[in-house]
């Protein structure tokens, strides 16, 4: 079951309309694959940020494997877990970062890993364990949160209207 707390038409005609992301939408699924539909192809020429959180285990990285391998098959293999080496670079026509806070505790550990250089340079970048840090969580245009109920998954997608 899908839930569309937003019209994603309309909000998309009003986008090409004014010319900005003033909207956000919120998709709550059970469904993987109802998110991944309406996560943007990454435009390697933005700076495109997607923010996940959830509890251990949830399936945040699984959630990146799985958007690679629908939108960037040839690159699936290289998508891991970055929670031991803080972040991955994954290299498509540009390279796009995939960091795993769960490690960090501290602003300045943002610093020492070499975070802002990388935010800096306007690549696509994948944060998971963003709530670890929540000022990141306003300078996402795209949330993930991941709950589990047992065994299930219940997503929550949502559209950072002004990041």
């Amino acid at each position: 079951m899908i839930r569309i707390l937003s019209d994603k038409k309309n909000m998309e005609n009003l986008q090409k309309k004014n010319g900005l992301s003033l909207f956000q939408t919120i998709i709550e699924t059970e469904k993987e694959e109802e998110v991944l539909d309406y996560f943007p192809l990454l435009d390697f020429d933005k700076d495109l940020r997607i923010g996940f959180s959830g509890t251990l285990g949830s399936g945040k990285t699984h959630l990146i494997r799985s958007y690679f391998q629908k939108y960037y098959p040839q690159a699936v293999d290289q998508v891991r877990s970055p929670t031991y080496t803080y972040y991955n670079e994954y290299t498509l026509p540009n390279s796009v970062y995939h960091f795993d806070f769960y490690r960090l505790n501290e602003r300045e550990d943002l610093q020492l890993i070499g975070f802002w250089d990388l935010w800096e340079a306007k690549k696509p970048i994948f944060v998971e364990w963003v709530e670890r840090f929540p000022f990141l969580l306003d300078l996402c245009e795209w949330k993930v949160e991941i709950d589990m109920l047992c065994s299930s998954r219940f997503y929550r997608l949502k559209k950072n209207s002004a990041p």
